[in-house]
């Protein structure tokens, strides 16, 4: 049953289906989306400084389409390349630790969390990139 769930999965007519959904998606999305401005005035009813902003709808559909396309060009990044797939770990972990100490109080669990979860990727990376490493290097002849 698993093996017919992975031929479906990775057919070309689900992926150009999921594919053509997404495109889909992202123009509906963009589509009912919005531009509004602001304006800072001062005494005097003059504009000091000007503002546009284009907010799109977040809709569940197009989130979801865009973290199965991701998910799957992540896989097929790591099975091509799993060195550099290891270094992009190892920049989004620490990255991702950056911005846990930065915007989060170290006082709370949510900051904690992060970082324990960048620790992780970047353990993973370290892997991955080691992996690689010790695949390229040529194995010793016998005599």
């Amino acid at each position: 049953m698993l093996k017919i769930l992975v031929q479906i999965a990775s057919s070309r007519f689900t992926k150009l289906t999921v594919l053509l959904l997404w495109a889909w998606s992202l123009t509906l999305t963009l589509k009912h989306g919005w531009v509004w401005e602001s304006h800072q005035v001062v005494d005097k009813g003059l504009v000091v400084e000007r503002y546009l902003y284009f907010d799109i709808e977040h809709t569940p559909m197009f989130v979801w389409l865009t973290m199965i396309l991701l998910g799957y060009a992540a896989h097929v990044f790591r099975q091509r390349s799993l060195g550099y797939y290891g270094l992009v770990e190892i920049l989004c972990g620490l990255i991702g630790g950056f911005v846990a100490i930065g915007k989060l109080p170290l006082d709370q669990g949510p900051a904690w969390f992060g970082l324990v979860a960048s620790a992780f990727i970047i353990v993973r990376g370290a892997g991955n990139v080691s992996q690689a490493l010790s695949e390229q290097e040529p194995k010793p002849r016998k005599i």
